[in-house]
This record gives C-alpha cells, structure tokens and sequence, in this order.
C-alpha cells in the first residue's frame, strides 16, 4: 500500500465529486449533465458485471477458484441477505445521479508518478451514487489483499507437498536399495564359484550346511582311502607268500636232480 494513499485519493476524488454534484446545479441543469454523460451502453455492461452476474449462479461469465472456493460461493448465492442487498445496490446505481462517477475505479486505473496520483480511462463516466466509486476501489484493493495471501498459501501448500514427494522419494529409493542387497550378494557368490571353477578351485563357502556337508564328504573319503590302503596291503602280502612258496618249490627241483 501507497504511504498517504488515503489523503492522496481524497484530493483527488472530492474535487471532480463535488463540482459535479447535481447539488450545485439547477433541475434544468442537472438534467441536461445528466443526459450527456447517459453513456447507455456501457453503463448497461458494467451494472451487469459489478452487479447482477456475481450474483447470478446460471450466469457462465462467473469465475472462481474451484473446488476451493465451491462452498463459498454456494452459500453467497443462497444467502437471501445478500441477494436482498445487492438488488437494492443495483437499484440505487440506476436511480441514484449524484455526481458524475469515474465508474471503472481499481488499481489498474491509478497511476502514480513520483508524490502525484493520477485517475486515468474515463470512457466509463456517467452520473451514479456518488460513493460508488471509493465503494468499488475498496472492493478492487480487498480483492487484491484475498489473491494474494490465498496466493501465499498456495506457495507453502505446494512447498509442503513437494516435500512430502521428496521424503516418500527417499524412503522407495531406501527400500529398493535394501531389496537390492541379498540379490547382489547372490550375484557375488554367483560370479566367485564360477571365477574358483573356471581356475580349477573349490570356493570356500561359509554356509554352514556346505561345510557341514564337505566334511561329511571329506570323512566318506578318508574312510575310502583307508579302505584302499588296507586291501593293497593284503594283495601285497599275497605276493610275497607266493614269491617264497615259488623259491622253495625250485630248490626242491634242484636238489632232486
């Protein structure tokens, strides 16, 4: 908000308000000012839009921010009060020829330059009740004070939600990488048996139902082993009692001869 906008927008109003004013004139007078400045067409237009639409719910020029606003405008347009007063507004608008109104005043038509406030598109300009326009720039202002903390809102409620997103983000990336872990392992031990087998190997495994079972396979074998050494053995005596058996025998024959 302008510093001095309200003294600002008082020397700027009372002047063109008050020299208007079909106060200061004669019946005749008022009369024919109030005749030049009819401006039918646009003032039909305007009275529609500032007036009779927003209070019309089957009027399709109504726009609002939805679904937020919904219930809102639901019960504005089903409040009897409310309808009851603007039909009364609308009623003065038309009846009401004052002084002659700016009757298009909001902020996009101030301009400010340097200390000075200037009123600019007159094209609106007619006679009307003389406090519709400060009406219609207080309207316009407070509008503007609604859009922007609902604008603000929206912010912190997108920023809220981009990281809640962000947070439930982290926590998928978290649990994929924990589903991942068993999987890489597997591949791990996968790809070492196959590095110790292709290098002729036995990997050494540290479950502890493989060593239970390569110990079992390793006493199978000693056992084997022992078997084999113990039937050698006895071959091999059976060699030596008929080498010796096979010696007496020739002596025998030689002696006989």
């Amino acid at each position: 908000m302008l510093p001095g906008l309200a003294q600002q927008l008082v020397e700027l109003m009372a002047p063109y308000l008050a020299h208007t004013s079909t106060a200061l004139l004669s019946p005749d007078e008022a009369a024919a000012t109030i005749e030049h400045f009819a401006n039918c067409d646009i003032v039909a237009a305007n009275e529609k839009v500032v007036l009779i639409a927003p209070f019309t719910p089957e009027d399709s020029s109504n726009r609002w921010t939805s679904p937020q606003l919904d219930a809102d405008v639901q019960a504005l347009w089903a409040d009897p009060v409310i309808s009851s007063t603007a039909a009364g507004l609308l009623k003065l608008y038309r009846t009401q020829k004052e002084a002659l109104i700016h009757n298009d005043l909001h902020a996009g038509n101030l301009l400010v330059a340097g200390d000075s406030l200037y009123l600019i598109d007159w094209e609106f300009a007619t006679y009307g009740p003389i406090a519709f326009d400060i009406g219609c720039l207080l309207g316009n202002l407070a509008l503007a004070v609604l859009a922007l903390q609902g604008m603000e809102q929206f912010e912190r409620q997108q920023e809220q939600l981009r990281l809640e997103q962000q947070h439930l983000s982290q926590l998928d990336e978290q649990e994929q990488q924990r589903q991942q872990l068993p999987s890489r392992h597997n591949s791990s031990s996968l790809q070492q048996q196959q590095q110790h087998h292709s290098q002729g190997t036995t990997p050494v495994s540290t479950d502890t139902s493989l060593l239970g079972h390569s110990q079992n396979t390793s006493n199978m074998a000693a056992e084997g082993a022992a078997g084999m050494r113990s039937e050698d053995d006895k071959q091999a005596a059976r060699a030596t009692a008929a080498a010796a058996t096979s010696r007496k025998r020739a002596k025998r024959s030689a002696s006989a001869k």
